[in-house]
C-alpha cells in the first residue's frame, strides 16, 4: 500500500514538484528554497575561488542624442545570469525556466549593478514593477529588468557636421571589486551562456539626425581605493545624416561665393551694381556664419563647418577688394576729369595758334568737347590718328578682372577638394 500511495503521488504532482525524502510538497517548495541562516547581503561563494554575474543587455530604443546637452536616451532590458549554491532547489524540477514569486527577489542576493555615466534612470513600474526572477535548467539565477536611462555622452565636435560620435554605456558593481564579484559579458562564458547575446537590439533604431553605425562592447578596470572594480562597456557609433547640411548649408553658401564673381564681368564703371552684390553676398555668408553657431554648443574650437564659411566668407570679401584695386588702378591712369586727351589740346592748341593767333584756347577745348571720347582726332604733326580715350587704363584693368576670373575658381575649386578629402576620410 505504501508503494502504490508513493506512485499515486508521483503521478499527480505537477513536474515543477519533485517528492524527495525530506518532505517537499506543492505549498513548501518556494518557502524551502532560501535556507535558515541565508545572508543576502553576501555574495555566493564560489569553488574555484572566482564569482562571475554575467551580464545582457537587450536594447529596446535608443533616442534623444543631442549636441547641445550631450546626451541621449536608452531604453533598455538588462539580464543578470549568476549561480548560488546555497538555494535549495531540491524541490524543482528544471525541465524550463521556473518563475520564482516576486517576494523572493528581496530575499536572495543580487548583483548590486549601477550605471556609471546615467544622469537619471528609472526601472518600468507600469503596471507593475518590471522585474522577473527565474530557476533556469542548469541551476542558475536568471534576473530580469526593465529600465529607461538618460546617459551621458560627452561629444568631439572638431568635424562637425561629418562627425563620428562614439557614446558609451558603461555598467558596473558598486560594492564588489573583481577578487570578490566579477562582471562578465555572457557571450565570453565559453559555452555556458552563448546563447544569450552580450549586446542585441530589438527592432530598428531610428534617429532623425544620426544613423547607429555599430555597437561594440568591451570590459574595463577602474583602480579604486578599495580594489578593482571592472566595467561591462557598450560604446554606440553614431555617424551624423549630412544630407540636411549639403542642401542648407554648403550648397547656398558654394552657390553665394560663385555670384560674388560676376562682380568680374561688370564693367569698371558700374560702382553700385559691384559694390552691392559683395556686399549682399557677404552679409548672406555671415548671416550662415551666426545661425551654424547657434545649433550647437559653445565649444572653444572650430568645427569643420566654421572652416567652410570663414573661407568663403574671405572669398567674397576678397572679390571687394579685387574691385577697389580694379578701380584705382584706373584712377591713377585717367588723364583729366572731362576725359580729354591732354595731348590733344596741345597739339590743337600750337596749330590754332600758329594760324589764328590770339585766338582763346578755351574754344579750342570747347570744341573739342563737343566731340565723341571714342572719336579720332588727327595728330597735325605726325599726321597719324589718336584715339581720345584713355586705352592703357581699359587695358590694365582688363587684366585685373581676367585674371581674376580664373584665380578664383581656381582657388575655391582646390579648397573643396581638400576639404571633402580630409574630413570624409573617416567619415
Amino acid at each position: 500500500m505504501i508503494w502504490i500511495s508513493v506512485c499515486l503521488v508521483l503521478v499527480l504532482v505537477p513536474e515543477e514538484v519533485k517528492c524527495t525524502n525530506n518532505g517537499c510538497n506543492k505549498t513548501m517548495m518556494y518557502e524551502g528554497i532560501i535556507p535558515p541562516g541565508y545572508q543576502k547581503v553576501e555574495p555566493p561563494v564560489s569553488k574555484d575561488g572566482q564569482f562571475n554575474v554575467f551580464i545582457s543587455i537587450q536594447l529596446y530604443d535608443v533616442y534623444g542624442l543631442n549636441e547641445e546637452t550631450m546626451d541621449f536616451f536608452l531604453h533598455l532590458y538588462i539580464f543578470h545570469v549568476w549561480e548560488d549554491s546555497r538555494l535549495m532547489l531540491d524541490c524543482l524540477t528544471l525541465k524550463r525556466p521556473v518563475k520564482l514569486p516576486d517576494y523572493l527577489i528581496d530575499q536572495i542576493w543580487k548583483p548590486d549593478i549601477y550605471f556609471e555615466n546615467s544622469k537619471a534612470g528609472s526601472l518600468f513600474t507600469t503596471t507593475f514593477p518590471n522585474t522577473n526572477l527565474k530557476i533556469l535548467q542548469d541551476s542558475s539565477v536568471f534576473l530580469t529588468a526593465r529600465y529607461l536611462q538618460h546617459v551621458s555622452c560627452p561629444m568631439y565636435l572638431r568635424y562637425y557636421p561629418m562627425d563620428v560620435q562614439s557614446c558609451q554605456l558603461r555598467t558596473g558593481l558598486y560594492s564588489f571589486p573583481d577578487d570578490v564579484v566579477q562582471l562578465r559579458w555572457t557571450g565570453e562564458s565559453r559555452g555556458r551562456y552563448d546563447w544569450i547575446p552580450g549586446v542585441k537590439i530589438v527592432g530598428d533604431v531610428e534617429l532623425p539626425e544620426y544613423r547607429l553605425v555599430k555597437l561594440e562592447t568591451t570590459t574595463e578596470v577602474t583602480a579604486w581605493s578599495t580594489g578593482n572594480y571592472s566595467s561591462l562597456v557598450v560604446r554606440f557609433i553614431f555617424a551624423r545624416h549630412l544630407t540636411a547640411y549639403l542642401v542648407n548649408t554648403y550648397i547656398p553658401s558654394s552657390l553665394v561665393v560663385v555670384m560674388s564673381w560676376l562682380t568680374f564681368w561688370l564693367d569698371i564703371h558700374a560702382v553700385p551694381a559691384r559694390i552691392t552684390l559683395g556686399v549682399t553676398s557677404l552679409l548672406t555668408l555671415v548671416t550662415q556664419v551666426v545661425q551654424s553657431r547657434s545649433t550647437i554648443p559653445p565649444v572653444g574650437y572650430v568645427n569643420a563647418l566654421d572652416i567652410w564659411l570663414f573661407v568663403c566668407l574671405n572669398i567674397v570679401f576678397a572679390t571687394l577688394i579685387e574691385y577697389a584695386i580694379a578701380y584705382t588702378i584706373r584712377l591713377k591712369t585717367k588723364p583729366n576729369k572731362i576725359g580729354i586727351n591732354p595731348m590733344a589740346v596741345k597739339y590743337f592748341g600750337n596749330f590754332d595758334k600758329q594760324k589764328n593767333p590770339g585766338k582763346n584756347d578755351q574754344n579750342i577745348i570747347t570744341n573739342l568737347t563737343k566731340t565723341s571720347p571714342t572719336q579720332a582726332w588727327t595728330n597735325p604733326k605726325t599726321g597719324h590718328a589718336n584715339q581720345i580715350t584713355d586705352k592703357q587704363s581699359t587695358r590694365n584693368v582688363s587684366k585685373v578682372d581676367l585674371f581674376s576670373r580664373i584665380i578664383f575658381p581656381v582657388c575655391f575649386a582646390s579648397f573643396m577638394i581638400v576639404y571633402w578629402i580630409y574630413y570624409m576620410y573617416d567619415y
